[in-house]
């Protein structure tokens, strides 16, 4: 690690979680970029033979997560990666595919018609669509820091953690997704940088939301103890003593 990068670290540290994690992603993504340039590339190579985009896509995040641990890497991780999740990476694009055709298809429907039960339904339909793109944001990285990776696991996950940190998850979504839209307005730039610091950002976070909540446990375990030294003080020193 340089001395530069350190620095910045450092920094990044003292920032609001939803900031540090971006914080994060750019900095790994810098860090790592002739790497993090030949992974987009490949994704996008890739999505051209369609058979292999979503696998090189999980193999990025595979890649990427292992960068959100402070791994040094190389392509063979995104290759590694690709391979292990060949089957989960479609299943997972399969599950993708099918919300886009049920959305576009409701969508349709319902726009021909004019009632007020149609609108209504048309609405819940785009509010699930966008609810289901802000668990996305979580489903990759999940599934390649799981030790038996399974897809289900994954969207449970991802779900719960958008239910537990709805308001960090929206910052989040919220600052990517005006980056996005910075990002789209030059598209050859955004081709060539934006899937790898996303597959960053969501490891980071994922890594980020693990930790707060493995300290809130180990909090509440601790004030758990505490109440119950305050109830029952005799029984905690004949523990201490045997």
């Amino acid at each position: 690690m340089s001395e530069r990068y350190r620095r910045v670290s450092n920094f990044i540290e003292r920032l609001p979680a939803p900031l540090r994690v971006i914080a994060r992603g750019f900095a790994d993504w810098f860090e790592e970029f002739l790497i993090m340039l030949g992974m987009n590339l490949i994704v996008v190579l890739s999505m051209a033979t369609i058979v292999l985009g979503p696998p090189a896509l999980i193999g990025m995040y595979a890649a990427a997560s292992k960068v959100a641990e402070g791994r040094v890497i190389k392509l063979r991780d995104m290759y590694d990666g690709a391979r292990q999740h060949f089957g989960r990476a479609w299943i997972l694009a399969a599950l993708n595919l099918l919300m886009i055709g049920l959305t576009l298809f409701n969508v349709y429907y319902y726009s021909q018609i004019e009632t007020t039960w149609a609108v209504a339904a048309r609405s819940v339909m785009v509010s699930i669509s966008i609810l289901w793109i802000i668990v996305q944001f979580y489903v990759p990285a999940y599934l390649v820091s799981l030790e038996e990776p399974k897809v289900k696991e994954a969207f449970r996950l991802s779900s719960l953690t958008v239910s537990a940190s709805l308001i960090y998850t929206i910052v989040v979504a919220g600052l990517f997704s005006f980056l996005l839209f910075f990002l789209l307005l030059k598209w050859p730039f955004t081709i060539l940088f934006f899937p790898s610091l996303m597959a960053l950002v969501s490891c980071h976070a994922v890594r980020e939301r693990q930790a707060y909540y493995r300290k809130r446990q180990e909090e509440q375990k601790k004030k758990e103890k505490e109440d119950e030294e305050k109830k029952d003080p005799r029984r905690f020193n004949n523990d201490w003593r045997s």
